[in-house]
């Protein structure tokens, strides 16, 4: 009997636990793992089928949004952007990727890796308001404070796989910022949308995914067992990977995170993202969409 599994860290949990349990009792099951999450937080794999559609949606979503933004800045000012990544920032990274300069959006990043610092978080949309006019934060819904406790938290507690279920992170900042600086600020969660627009599926993503898939298929029939399909990166230009094979026990319960190499800045804020995640996750999205206007080079209209 042959079974493979796509999915993330408690899916390949499930993998491990069966596989276990089967050889341990003497049943003829092969168990082989397929990596698929937008999280892009397995270990033992350059990155997961499902982040760079993803991390596209959140490249071209946060220009999109930044543009109605800049429009509408003399009625609200703020955009707060909340990224789903359970415990790690690689969606809210995703949203820099088609960052040019340092007045481009997004202004803020708060990732997971980082603990939430409100004073210096206010200082940072304070000086963007006051560089840019306006101001875009990208947020991850999981991160902590200074003390360790999500930023935001659901009072239902913990999900089915022992999770605690956070919410609506996104409003929190917005509200703080209200509160605190005194203008207008609005919060966008896309939910779902992040991972199912198809409108936004890149080329690279689904070429791979059908890969991983075909190579677990592969594996099993030629008698192989306990492992998880994993991308081997060989290049960023070009861009060349091969699949690896990763065993389940490596990868149950552990979580990748950004290295410190991938952002720029210090202490509680990220600054920005560096070239090397840039020459990492831009081939994963795919062929770059066409540019969107800028508000500066449009020339006002003849009355």
């Amino acid at each position: 009997t042959h079974f493979a599994y796509i999915g993330g860290n408690d899916s390949m949990d499930t993998c491990a636990q069966l596989e276990r349990r089967a050889r341990d009792s003497g049943q003829p099951l092969a168990v082989y793992g397929v990596p698929k999450t937008i999280d892009n937080d397995l270990v033992g794999t350059d990155h997961c089928p499902g982040y760079g559609s993803a991390a596209r949606y959140w490249a071209i979503a946060t220009q999109e949004a930044s543009l109605d933004l800049a429009a509408m800045r003399s009625y609200d000012r703020v955009l707060v952007l909340e990224c789903a990544g359970r415990n790690a920032g690689w969606l809210t990274a995703a949203t820099s990727l088609l960052k040019e300069s340092s007045a481009d959006p997004p202004h803020v990043l708060l990732i997971p890796e980082r603990r939430f610092d409100r004073e210096a978080f206010l200082a940072a949309v304070d000086a963007a308001l006051a560089r840019v006019g306006w101001c875009v934060v990208a947020a991850a819904e999981t991160i902590r404070d200074t003390t360790g406790a999500y930023v935001s938290q659901s009072a239902g507690g913990l999900d089915r796989f022992g999770h605690p279920i956070v919410t609506a992170v996104g409003e929190a900042l917005a509200q703080l910022i209200g509160a605190e600086l005194r203008i207008k600020a609005r919060a966008n969660k896309p939910g779902t949308f992040q991972r199912t627009s198809m409108a936004y599926v890149s080329s690279v993503d689904a070429e791979e995914a059908f890969r991983a898939g075909r190579a677990a298929a592969e594996r099993l029939a030629e008698g192989q067992s306990g492992s998880m399909v994993g991308f081997v990166r060989r290049s960023d230009s070009p861009y060349e990977v091969e699949l690896g094979a990763v065993p389940l026990a490596d990868v149950a319960n552990s979580e990748r995170q950004m290295p410190a190499d991938f952002l720029v800045g210090e202490g509680a804020l990220v600054a920005g993202v560096s070239d090397r995640f840039r020459g990492y996750a831009a081939p994963l999205i795919g062929a770059a969409p066409e540019p969107h206007f800028s508000l500066a080079s449009v020339a006002p209209r003849s009355p």
